[in-house]
């Protein structure tokens, strides 16, 4: 039997990790996973991979990995986000073979990445070429990487310009043209619809439970369909930042602005909770900051209604750096399970880190059943104990030993 080519993943978000093995498993390739470039620099030194595919945003050095790869001869594929741009982006990609533009189609992706390791085998490794730039033919769009919808109406808004990107979607800053107001359109491209008709249910059934609640600390969801071959969801407008960009510029933020984020939270977790929605993807980059000085909570596109689960694929999904212990087993959650990952994203804004980490998706996993953080006072300083006891309460393994419901922990605070 033929051995098939090994690709290490060098990837940390659960859901592009989880799309792109996915692909390259299906193009007969195997797939080693790695969540920082540490990790990924001892496995391509242990077991040479025939590619290497690797978010330029993860954890460590990326620059030096992307050196050492050129002078070992691994062709490299780098997947760019979308804040990742100009000479930074350029300084990356002089370094690769190619670079994709995130949102992108991952069966593309997987067929590049299936050329590149057989074009260039380890036996007939040829140099690196000496200069690419992110304005050249070597960035590819995976299909859809830069599809650009502005100036196009989808339900009655006009949209204006991109505003942020994730894995599956777009979203744009547009204007409500009969009610003359801003609003935020968040679109799934046609071309990553192919992906799976799950993502589609997905994309409209997290609209629906999001739209069901009621509440100042939750983006309201005004509308959500289908136009012209394309999926959007229409959301009030919050100027602001998420609570990760905050802290990719501060690192950490004081105590007290990270109690008011988890107040408010909580308080829109609370309405969730009493409608049987389970969030299950509460993170810093789903928390919203606006210029008025609230959080509010957005995306439930993995959320759980009742007893529907929204995701598809595996039981156990959500942001591993963030995700309860129960949510990394696969066992039932209930409002407990969000409570912790607000506790572990307040301990992230409080000490400048996750509370849990690790060298792999599935090695933070484990440590979320397995081990305890730092109390947060001994983690950092200025943090009071009150405070700190309050987290970890919030972080304990046991949901038992958490507080019963939100309405307990704004008490507790």
């Amino acid at each position: 039997m033929t051995q098939r080519p090994t690709v290490l993943l060098a990837e940390d978000h659960a859901q592009t990790v989880r799309v792109c093995s996915e692909a390259l498993a299906r193009a007969e390739m195997r797939v080693v996973v790695a969540a920082d470039t540490a990790r990924a620099a001892a496995l391509t030194a242990a077991d040479r991979p025939a590619a290497v595919l690797m978010d330029a945003a993860l954890p460590g050095d990326v620059e030096e990995f992307c050196r050492q790869l050129r002078r070992s001869g691994v062709p490299l594929v780098l997947l760019l986000p979308p804040r990742l741009a100009g000479r930074e982006a350029d300084a990356l990609c002089a370094l690769a073979d190619e670079c994709v533009r995130k949102p992108f189609d991952a069966d593309d992706l997987a067929r590049r990445v299936t050329h590149l390791a057989a074009a260039r085998p380890a036996a007939q490794v040829k140099p690196y070429p000496a200069a690419k730039t992110a304005g050249g033919s070597v960035v590819a769009d995976g299909g859809t990487g830069r599809e650009d919808y502005s100036g196009r109406e989808i339900a009655g808004c006009v949209l204006e310009r991109e505003i942020g990107r994730g894995a599956t979607s777009i979203v744009y800053l547009a204007r409500h043209a009969t009610l003359d107001i801003p609003v935020a359109v968040k679109l799934m491209p046609a071309a990553l619809q192919r992906w799976d008709a799950e993502e589609r249910r997905r994309f409209i059934r997290g609209a629906r439970a999001a739209a069901r609640i009621d509440h100042p600390a939750v983006v309201p969801v005004l509308n959500a369909g289908e136009d012209g071959g394309c999926y959007f969801l229409v959301q009030r407008y919050v100027e602001g930042e998420t609570l990760q960009a905050r802290l990719d510029r501060l690192t950490s933020l004081p105590e007290k602005d990270v109690r008011a984020v988890v107040l408010q939270v909580a308080a829109g977790l609370g309405a969730a909770h009493r409608l049987g929605i389970v969030h299950r993807d509460v993170k810093p980059a789903n928390i919203i900051l606006s210029t008025g000085g609230q959080a509010l909570l957005t995306d439930f596109g993995l959320a759980r209604i009742g007893e529907a689960d929204i995701s598809s694929g595996s039981a156990v999904v959500g942001t591993p750096l963030y995700m309860s212990p129960e949510q990394c087993s696969g066992k039932a959650l209930d409002g407990r399970s969000d409570l912790y990952s607000l506790g572990a994203s307040a301990y992230h804004a409080l000490v400048g880190r996750p509370p849990i980490s690790g060298d792999s998706p599935v090695a933070v996993l484990r440590n979320h059943l397995e081990r305890l953080p730092d109390p947060p006072h001994l983690a950092a300083r200025g943090v009071s104990t009150s405070f700190s006891s309050v987290l970890m309460r919030l972080l304990a393994k046991d949901p038992d030993a958490r507080f019963r419901d939100a309405a307990e922990l704004i008490a507790a605070l």
